[in-house]
């Protein structure tokens, strides 16, 4: 992979995405202080190069980002399972944009996203792969973005 601050690459995708279709804005880095992640969905990919971008969010954070990508009343929050399909879409939007950004000419194929158990249960970094994380502050919630890219399939 060339040279790139991924980092940077994930947060800018990560404020574009969440800024024109969730309405919703990052807040300065977060911390996981003790808060209880409650979806976690990962978005493959393959090509000239393997990864994925694993996103863990707060019960909070899923509820609002819902609420705005579908145009909903807050009260009551968002069924679970309507809140999970958006979750996967945001994963999705989000690992596109950060591919985007990478400047290649090569075709990258995304898989379709997945809801995983547990957030707290995160797999290894395979040997070779570059990894970043980023957490934000959405709204009330958090939102804890992983990307990794394993280089050449």
């Amino acid at each position: 992979m060339p040279e790139v601050d991924l980092k940077k690459m994930l947060a800018d995708a990560a404020e574009e995405v969440l800024a024109t279709m969730f309405f919703a804005m990052l807040d300065e880095p977060a911390t996981l202080s003790g808060e209880a992640l409650w979806t976690r969905v990962r978005v493959g990919f393959w090509g000239h190069a393997t990864g994925a971008l694993t996103l863990c969010a707060t019960r909070e954070a899923t509820a609002e980002m819902t609420v705005n990508f579908l145009g909903l009343d807050s009260q009551p929050p968002p069924p679970e399972a309507e809140q999970k399909e958006v979750a996967k879409e945001l994963t999705n939007m989000i690992c596109g944009a950060v591919l985007s950004r990478m400047e290649r000419t090569d075709m990258l194929h995304l898989l379709p996203p997945e809801v995983l158990p547990a957030c707290d249960q995160i797999a290894p970094v395979p040997a070779g792969s570059q990894m970043v994380e980023q957490i934000f502050g959405v709204g009330a919630g958090v939102m804890h973005l992983r990307f990794q890219w394993d280089g050449a399939a």
